[in-house]
Parts: structure tokens; sequence; C-alpha cells
């Protein structure tokens, strides 16, 4: 699961920004995350006695109707759970509001993709080209998925070694790409991974965009070219081949995650193309994947995450790459009905469960 741009990474990058005026909400298109309800409400069953379609309803309800514009769902798609009616159904019912759906690939795409790297130097695009036709299988002409959203990390993916024993591909010993062949090597196999899921969307008319999740720190990583002669950056790389990417930051990598990387690396990225600012909104604990405190905009409630996406699209008004803000994730936060988080698309969490 992607995590993102924190409150004190963001520090630097809005120091500048003056005081935001009073208004209802973001000026620019948003982005939304939707995780396990997407699962939910495309799976053809009444989840806690709501049937998809009401489900559906109520997260475009909450798109259309919420303080931030959202023209962006970046929607769990997980083929093996989904009734086709109802994935239609919900395409169909964005693309009237005027909506973009972007596929992101479950969990464990990434393992599937790392899977044989360190017993083969190579992995496997196989399982990931699957999933991408899969999903653009789906739909009817004017209401398809808008493309994907390829939240595959090859920081994170773990590799196949021992039966019981999955190290990450990634040597977090190595120090970046420039300590590590084995790092030079799975981000070589990642942009290769790119160019194989940009070709397979080029199949078809007209091309679904590919958009890729991305850390700040990709930015300081440069990547020799395959004679050994310079490099270049690994975030221009990505960016070469992606028709926009997803800016998030990991709070706590080592050095790199300060305030002032954020705002170096959100300067440097909006100037080579595309960007999303992800914006981490989920509640803080020890569960697996959660954000710590300092690490997400929970804390301050609705109004602290306006507050940041106002000044974030003062700050970078000037910027015809700036795409707006997205929001990490759908009803963790945003529209739950959780203390100082107002519920959209009508009733709340707590009240479901």
């Amino acid at each position: 699961m992607a995590k993102s741009i924190g409150p004190l990474a963001l520090a630097a990058a809005l120091a500048c920004a003056p005081a935001p005026g009073r208004c209802a909400g973001s000026q620019r298109p948003a982005g939304l995350y939707v995780w396990g309800e997407a699962v939910e409400m495309t799976d053809g069953r009444a989840d806690r006695g709501e049937p998809d379609s009401d489900a559906q309803d109520r997260l475009l309800r909450a798109c259309l109707e919420g303080p931030l514009r959202i023209r962006r769902l970046h929607f769990l798609a997980d083929p093996g759970s989904w009734d086709a009616g109802s994935v239609d159904r919900l395409l169909r019912a964005a693309a009237a509001a005027g909506i973009e759906v972007y596929a992101v690939p479950p969990g464990g795409m990434q393992d599937a993709w790392a899977g044989p790297f360190l017993r083969t130097g190579r992995a496997d695009p196989r399982p990931v080209l699957a999933w991408v036709r899969s999903v653009l299988a789906r739909g009817a002409p004017g209401a398809k998925f808008a493309g994907v959203q390829l939240d595959v990390e090859p920081h994170r993916a773990r590799a196949r070694r021992l039966l019981l024993f999955r190290p990450t591909a990634w040597d977090e010993r190595g120090g970046g790409l420039s300590g590590s062949p084995r790092n030079r090597a799975i981000a070589s196999e990642y942009l290769a991974l790119l160019d194989a899921v940009r070709a397979e969307l080029s199949r078809i008319e007209p091309r679904p965009r590919l958009a890729a999740t991305i850390p700040t720190w990709l930015d300081g990583e440069d990547l020799s070219s395959p004679d050994g002669n310079g490099g270049e950056s690994w975030a221009r790389l990505v960016q070469s081949r992606a028709d926009f990417v997803t800016l998030m930051d990991y709070v706590g990598r080592g050095g790199e995650s300060g305030a002032a990387r954020a705002a170096e690396a959100i300067e440097s990225e909006i100037a080579a193309g595309p960007v999303e600012i992800l914006l981490e909104t989920a509640s803080p604990g020890m569960r697996r994947g959660a954000p710590r405190r300092g690490e997400t905009l929970y804390g301050g409630g609705e109004a602290g995450l306006l507050d940041v996406v106002r000044r974030l699209e003062e700050r970078f008004a000037g910027h015809p790459n700036f795409l707006g803000c997205a929001v990490h994730h759908y009803r963790n936060a945003y529209g739950s009905g959780a203390p100082g988080w107002p519920p959209h698309g009508g009733g709340s969490r707590e009240g479901r469960h």
C-alpha cells in the first residue's frame, strides 16, 4: 500500500505560501484512493446489508458533494473477486458523473512481479500484464477504466528465496542505487515493467493512461545507462514512461525525507512532468501498513486536510504540471464520520458497523 507525504515533510513546501483565503474546498480536481471498500462494492454481494449499487452511489456522491473536487478515483481492482455486472455499473456511473477511474493492483501483485528476482536476477511481468488485460476488458465504450495506477513499489516488493523466508528484493543496506548492484538491477526491472505495461495499454484505442506512484527520494537516485556512460534520475526515467506520477514520501527514511527534501522533490517532479501529490489521512497505529504519528493528517481532521490542499494549490498554481492532490484513503478518514471528519455521500463509517 502506498504511503504518502506527511505533515512534517510538507512544511517546507508550504512555508512560502500565504495563508489561504476562506473557501469551501479544493479548486483543482482531486484524487481519492479506494481500498477495501472497492472490493466490497464490486463483488455482487450485499456487504453489511448494503448492496453494491448503494455503496457505489454513496462513493460517487462523496466525490461530487464533498469539499474536495474528486475527479480521479484510484480504485483497487481485484478481478478475482469481481462481479462483472457490478464493475461495469460503477464505470458507467462514474463516467456519467465525469469521474475517471484508475485501476490499482492488489497488494500481492508487486510480490508476484518480484518473486523470482533473487533466484534469477529478473522480475516476472506476466502477472501484472495479465491483471492489466483483465482490467481493460471491463466496461463499455465511453465507460471504461481511464487507465492503471501502477502502485508497484520495487523497494518494498518481496522476492522468494526459501519456502518460509521472503526477503525484500531491495537491499536496504546498499544505500540506494549507487551502493548496490542488486538495487540497480531491480530498478531496471521496474522500468522494463513500465515499458511492458505501456505497450499493453497501447494496444487499445484510445490508449488508457499509465500512472505510477513514486516516493520523493527517487529523484535523488541516478540509474546508470547500460553502457556505463553517465546516468539519469530514476524519477525522470519513470516520468518519461508514465502519463503522470503520484508523488508520495516515506517519512523517516534516513535523512532523505525531511521537509527540505520533500519541497525540493515536489518542485523537481512538477518541473519534469504531470504530478499528483498524495496526502495521507489514515489513522495512525501499530497495525501493519498504518502510518505513525507525524506521518498523517488524521489528527487535524478535514479542516487540516483542506488547509494543506489549499496551500499546495496556491504554492503550485503556476505549474501546468500540477494536477492537484489525492487523498489516501476513502472512509478511513475522509467522508467517514469519524471525529473531525464529516460524512460525505450519506451515512457514516461508524453507522455501518
